[in-house]
């Protein structure tokens, strides 16, 4: 039966700083394709792939739509903070919900790319495109729907599991069937997609594709989570004759193994060099450790997957392409209108407050890691050289620390068009020429990397094959610290230091049961709000066992074949 699909593709231009103005995203709108004549060619497979990948980006859009800003918020690491009116902040990080359909748009952004992963794969057969290709674009497209997949896994646990374009309304698998499809798929991407290894020439028109070595990596993040999480010994993985095979232990430690010695990925020289307040000259803790900014061009070895917030070409996509958590997790206002001022928080620019850290985590780094300073901006420290001004736009849970791996940098530049007379701008008007967005809500275009080969190195330490002591001290060394030994409470504690505020965090607390933490970590703190002294104290609600409510909307679109998660059906789950 011939069918039509309807694709909304936004079409993307990307100017890498090398000057390439073309990359594997850029793509015409696509409506009414018939899926008898489309796609037959590889190009226009990858515009169908480049479908794919567009609600990964699109989780952007929202805080409540962001695995990533909703696990960071919702961790020991974090409080809600923004101000008084950011009541979504609040909600999130208080393991609450605002409204029935909160989480709608993070259920409907995995399930519009799951559909489109399925709909590639139900036609590539008729798609003319070498074997070369065709493992390049099926792997990719596994990746992918095992991605989409494994983030609902992790926030509502059953969900169902639809492997076809037609139209299904199929009850929610059990963890177990849902974790053997994302096996599956992750395992397909494995062996589908090439050897190739770290090419930063390759990366720089091909930035946010899958690689091999992230479906190996993503392997590893997903069988660590579903053994630990339900105590199992092995990840199941399911195949189209039904039957249900393993991924073990020794198999993960085989591809972690792999791809840290076949990848080409490896750690930049210095951690700090890895966030883009090292990019910005003029500023002190940047100039005086002589930091250099590894761009988004490609070119980074630590950047084994990552969300590509390049620049869009319509101006009427209004926040689309940017990356929200880096406006949510910025300084508030420090000035009535400072958009971008120069107002004593330099190179830090405006955004809305979220994610203040706890000083449980701050307090928890030896004195002598740089990652203490490197990831979080301490405004009392006076080697930040900062004139922080208290209940700026009315902060919630200030603690006089904020991210600052994801926060809004400015730079210096002559261009007045660019700066308006002032001297600076936004980063991202220096590093895309031609671009002139000038409304701070939507021009923070850094990329975010899912997944670093520093924590790629830590999962392989934690699984504890021959080399785990050698993976642990690769990244204790990186920052100048001595090797202790690979136990798990060691790694524990490493993953927190290394990967705070990256969407790591939580799940990890989850798979460990050391859910007693989050509650432990943000109880009888002191905080301001706005600018008044208390003491708060943030339970995580067990009830919950850690996830979040189904959206009441598909509940009801599914005649109740969809039932709630527990935790989530009286009146004390409201904000």
């Amino acid at each position: 039966m011939k069918k039509i699909y309807r694709f909304f593709l936004l079409p993307v231009l990307i100017l890498a700083v090398c000057g390439c103005s073309e990359s594997f995203l850029d793509t015409d709108n696509l409506t009414g394709k018939d899926n008898t004549n489309f796609p037959l060619t590889y190009s226009e497979a990858q515009e169908v792939l480049t479908s794919c990948y567009e609600p990964l980006m699109g989780q952007w859009d929202e805080p409540a739509g962001n695995t990533d800003f909703v696990a960071t918020v919702m961790s020991d690491d974090c409080f809600p903070g923004g101000g008084s009116d950011d009541r979504i902040f609040h909600a999130i990080g208080s393991y609450k919900r605002l409204d029935v359909n909160m989480y709608a748009t993070f259920w409907r952004r995995r399930y519009e790319g799951i559909y489109r992963c399925n709909f590639l794969l139900s036609v590539a057969d008729q798609i003319d495109m070498t074997d070369e290709q065709r493992n390049q674009c099926l792997g990719e497209c596994y990746f992918l729907r095992g991605m989409y997949y494994f983030d609902l896994a992790r926030a509502f646990e059953n969900v169902p599991v639809v492997l076809s374009p037609e139209p299904a309304n199929n009850p929610q698998a059990t963890p177990d069937e849902l974790y053997a499809q994302i096996g599956a798929d992750f395992k397909q991407a494995c062996e589908l997609l090439p050897a190739r290894k770290f090419d930063p020439a390759w990366n720089a028109v091909n930035l946010g594709r899958a690689t091999k070595w992230a479906a190996e990596g993503m392997l590893a993040r997903v069988w660590l989570f579903y053994t630990g999480f339900y105590n199992k010994e092995s990840l199941p993985v399911a195949s189209a004759e039904g039957d249900a095979g393993a991924v073990s232990k020794n198999d993960i430690i085989k591809y972690v193994d792999d791809c840290i010695a076949n990848s080409g990925h490896d750690l930049v020289s210095d951690f700090r060099n890895l966030w883009a307040y090292s990019y910005a000259e003029g500023y002190g803790y940047r100039d005086q450790n002589n930091l250099n900014w590894v761009t988004d061009d490609g070119s980074n070895p630590e950047a084994v997957f990552v969300c590509h917030h390049g620049v869009w070409n319509n101006p009427d996509w209004g926040n689309y392409g940017n990356n929200l958590s880096v406006l949510d997790y910025g300084l508030r206002y420090q000035d009535e209108g400072a958009g971008y001022g120069d107002d004593g928080v330099w190179p830090f620019a405006a955004g809305w407050g979220a994610g203040t850290v706890t000083e449980s985590l701050y307090n928890s780094f030896a004195s002598n890691d740089i990652r203490r300073q490197g990831s979080i901006i301490n405004v009392d420290d006076p080697s930040e050289g900062l004139n922080y001004t208290d209940n700026c736009s009315g902060q919630y849970h200030d603690t006089h620390l904020f991210i600052k791996k994801y926060t809004p940098i400015n730079v210096h530049s002559d261009n007045e068009a660019l700066t308006g007379g002032t001297g600076y701008c936004a980063m991202a008007l220096v590093l895309y020429p031609g671009y002139t967005e000038t409304d701070f809500q939507v021009n923070n275009l850094v990329d975010y990397m899912m997944l670093r080969f520093a924590d790629i190195l830590l999962m392989g330490a934690e699984l504890g094959g021959p080399n785990a002591q050698s993976y642990m001290d690769r990244v204790r060394a990186r920052v100048g610290l001595n090797s202790v030994p690979a136990t798990l409470e060691n790694i524990k504690k490493e993953r927190r230091w290394e990967l705070a505020f990256e969407g790591i965090r939580y799940y990890d607390v989850l798979r460990w049961h050391d859910e007693d933490q989050l509650t432990a970590n943000r109880s009888n703190c002191k905080v301001l709000n706005a600018g008044v002294e208390t003491v708060i104290s943030i339970p995580f609600r067990p009830e919950t066992r850690g996830f979040l409510p189904i959206p009441q909307q598909e509940i009801e679109k599914s005649g109740n074949v969809l039932k709630q998660n527990a935790g989530w059906t009286d009146a004390s789950c409201s904000y």
